[in-house]
């Protein structure tokens, strides 16, 4: 089937929807491997980030008292919070696909060398230091995969369903976790929680390793340079805050709710081992309890979608909260902790999700952009696809997401024919899932998939179309006119640089091999 010549008449003649409409696109993601490994490798990670820590209180308790256990607490989660704003840096710089690798292995050894102090019987204050190092690491792990997701994803509704399966499997997380950790630590010592997470995270490492090229670093400008800094825009926005109004008030809504997270997991473990006799097994289905209370709360705001106060139900969920810790101080029972526990989540869930709108909602815009700039309509999955391609991978920030939102995206059926030899050059098309086959003269040359693209060599050198491009199956395609990728490609220098780089590789292999060739421009 050979359709229109120009890429225009080619998005609109073609059927949409061909790739997609054989399933939905969670069981789409079902099927692809990519994807299985990164949720399998999400749900490790999401074990080995609460089980552990956990255990980590119980053992404090179990060497200080509760005391001990508050400090630890603290002292774990202000380098933790300190250092969380460097994984940004690193995906740029990097990669997100390799931070994410690097991110589990460190993590992997980091938690294993607090198992080994620990079951070695270690003095606790090391024990402790190798603890505020793993949490520490354990930060880069949940930027990395956000900015990995959309390359993993082949669609923007792909990317919905495979954000919101990661949703879910970070959701069970929070009971899961501390559930399994209760379970180890009813035979076992903390340690070996430690060692459990260990593992989890090695199998997370090897799900990973496959995928660590798939995206790739993010080129900078030189003259991004001259723009703010995240610091000073940072530090206006800490200005602001302390100047007051409604966000500050929001903001310490939001800082009371993540102090009570803090004081429920020391709560839980003081409960369970000391008060209740339960064992460090009893402290952590405590926190499981809390962590299912957090998923329902979470899933109960949905209710909120549309509507137009906050504040009726921030208040209650505020005062509810407060109240059922006044309640446990009262009666103190197994049956009052379980109740405590679940209650205590669920006022948690509302009251992040009701103080987060309400930061939306009164944070100036101009303000409230630096902090939520990722909330923006942008085409994440373009942009990944794009970034995937030798050719394009030097563009800045900008330029790449110009280019991005150029393109079409289009889904054509097996046979279609996309380029014919011989005849004016009007687009690229970078290959977004499927194959396509390139040919000369009824010679084929190539057969292309994910993450490479045709139609470079006529754009860049002003000829006719060197080859002919069908589709060898169904396949999802991205399409850029002539304009727009001659400006994206040539705008840049390094990029310009690349792409001819490659075009005379291209038309090298052709003159030297013309049977075997790997043709990616035409």
């Amino acid at each position: 089937m050979v359709v229109s010549q120009s890429v225009t008449r080619l998005c609109s003649a073609i059927e949409p929807g061909v790739v997609t409409a054989a399933g939905s696109p969670v069981r789409t993601l079902a099927r692809d491997v990519v994807l299985l490994r990164a949720g399998a490798a999400i749900g490790l990670y999401r074990l080995a980030e609460f089980g552990p820590w956990v255990a980590m209180l119980v053992f404090a308790y179990g060497h200080g008292g509760a005391t001990s256990t508050g400090v630890v607490s603290l002292a774990l989660l202000v380098p933790t919070a300190l250092a969380a704003p460097i994984a940004g840096p690193l995906i740029d710089r990097y990669g997100a696909s390799r931070v994410l690798l690097g991110g589990y292995a460190a993590q992997a050894l980091a938690m294993a060398a607090t198992a080994v102090a620990m079951l070695a019987g270690a003095p606790a204050l090391a024990c402790y230091l190798f603890g505020a190092v793993t949490a520490t690491l354990l930060t880069v792990t949940h930027p990395a995969h956000a900015v990995m997701s959309p390359a993993i994803a082949r669609t923007t509704e792909q990317l919905v369903a495979l954000n919101a399966i990661t949703g879910w499997i970070l959701s069970v997380g929070l009971v899961a976790a501390p559930a399994m950790a209760g379970l180890i630590l009813a035979i076992a010592s903390p340690g070996a929680v430690y060692a459990a997470g260990a593992l989890c995270l090695v199998a997370a490492a090897v799900l990973v390793f496959p995928l660590r090229g798939l995206l790739p670093p993010l080129a900078r400008a030189a003259d991004q340079r001259s723009g703010p800094s995240a610091v000073s825009e940072l530090g206006e926005a800490v200005a602001a805050l302390i100047r007051g109004g409604p966000a500050t008030e929001v903001m310490l809504v939001l800082a009371a709710t993540f102090v009570t997270v803090g004081a429920f997991d020391v709560l839980a473990v003081v409960l369970g081992v000391g008060v209740l006799g339960l064992g460090g097994s009893g402290a952590a289905y405590l926190t499981a309890l809390y962590g299912a209370g957090s998923v329902l709360g979470t899933a109960g705001s949905f209710v909120l979608v549309g509507r137009p106060r906050m504040v009726p139900v921030l208040l209650p969920a505020t005062v509810a909260g407060g109240a059922v810790f006044i309640v446990l101080g009262v009666a103190t029972s197994l049956a009052a902790a379980l109740i405590v526990a679940v209650l205590a989540g669920v006022s948690r869930g509302l009251l992040e999700v009701c103080a987060i709108t309400l930061l939306q909602r009164v944070t100036p815009t101009a303000l409230l952009a630096r902090t939520l700039a990722f909330a923006a309509t942008v085409p994440v999955v373009a942009i990944a696809l794009l970034r995937s391609m030798r050719l394009f991978r030097a563009l800045p920030a900008p330029e790449l997401e110009a280019a991005a939102r150029a393109g079409t995206q289009v889904s054509v059926r097996a046979g279609t024919r996309l380029i014919t030899e011989g005849e004016f050059a009007d687009g690229y098309f970078a290959i977004a899932d499927g194959l396509v086959e390139v040919t000369t003269g009824g010679r084929l040359l190539a057969t292309l998939g994910r993450g490479e693209g045709c139609g470079e060599i006529a754009l860049l050198r002003d000829v006719r179309r060197t080859a002919s491009v069908t589709a060898k199956t169904d396949a999802l395609l991205f399409a850029i006119e002539r304009d727009a990728f001659v400006a994206a490609v040539t705008g840049h220098a390094e990029s310009s640089r690349q792409a001819g780089s490659i075009v005379d590789e291209r038309l090298e292999e052709r003159s030297l091999s013309p049977e075997a060739g790997r043709l990616s421009a035409r």
